[in-house]
C-alpha cells in the first residue's frame, strides 16, 4: 500500500507527468488538500517520507512549498497554511515560519470564548469549530506544540471547553440539529 502512494504523490508532484496535480494558485481547493497530504507524510514517515530519495523528497516538498506564496481565504483555511508549513518543518524541508506565526495568531484572532471561533471576519460560526480550528491546532500541538508550550495548552484548553458543549448537539441515536452555513 506505501509503495502504491508513493507512486501517486511523486506523479501527482511532477508537472511533468500526466497525473501532475497542477500548480497552486491563489484560494485553489489545493491548498486544502497540501495540508491534509502534509499530515500523511508526517504520520506515515517510515513508510511514506522515509522511502524517497532525496530528488523525490525535494520534489514533494517544492509541491507543498507553493503553498507559501499564494493566497488563503482569511478563515479557518489559514490553518492549513499551517499545518503544510509546519509539516515541511519537521521534515527538515524549506518552510516559512513567520507564515505560521501569522496565521495562528490571524486564528487566534477569530476566537469567541467557550470553545468557538467565528470563521474569518464575518458573524458566522458553524462546523468548522470541530472540523477545521480545533483539528487542525491539535495537529499543530501534536506537530510543533513544544515551540510554544503556552499557546499549545490554550489550544488544547479550548478544544476542552468546546467538547464539554459540544456533545449537546447529538442526540441519544446520534442524530444533530441542522446547523452551520
Amino acid at each position: 500500500v506505501a509503495a502504491f502512494y508513493r507512486r501517486g504523490i511523486l506523479a501527482g508532484t511532477d508537472p511533468k507527468h500526466p497525473e501532475y496535480w497542477g500548480d497552486i494558485t491563489d484560494y485553489a481547493q489545493h491548498l486544502v488538500e497540501c495540508a491534509a497530504l502534509a499530515w500523511s507524510l508526517y504520520l506515515s514517515k517510515p513508510h511514506i517520507w522515509d522511502q524517497f530519495n532525496a530528488a523525490e523528497k525535494k520534489q514533494v516538498a517544492d509541491y507543498l512549498y507553493q503553498c507559501t506564496k499564494v493566497k488563503y481565504h482569511k478563515n479557518n483555511w489559514l490553518l492549513f497554511n499551517v499545518i503544510t508549513n509546519t509539516v515541511l518543518k519537521k521534515l527538515g524541508m524549506a518552510y516559512e515560519q513567520k507564515q505560521i506565526d501569522q496565521n495562528l495568531e490571524a486564528c487566534h484572532r477569530m476566537y469567541l470564548g467557550e470553545g468557538w471561533y467565528r470563521d474569518g471576519n464575518v458573524n458566522r460560526i458553524d462546523y468548522y469549530n470541530a472540523w477545521a480550528f480545533h483539528y487542525y491546532y491539535l495537529q499543530w500541538v501534536i506537530l510543533d506544540g513544544e515551540s510554544n508550550p503556552e499557546l499549545a495548552e490554550i489550544y488544547k484548553e479550548r478544544v476542552r471547553e468546546f467538547a464539554r458543549n459540544f456533545r449537546y448537539f447529538f442526540a441519544g441515536d446520534g442524530s444533530t440539529p441542522c446547523f452551520g452555513r
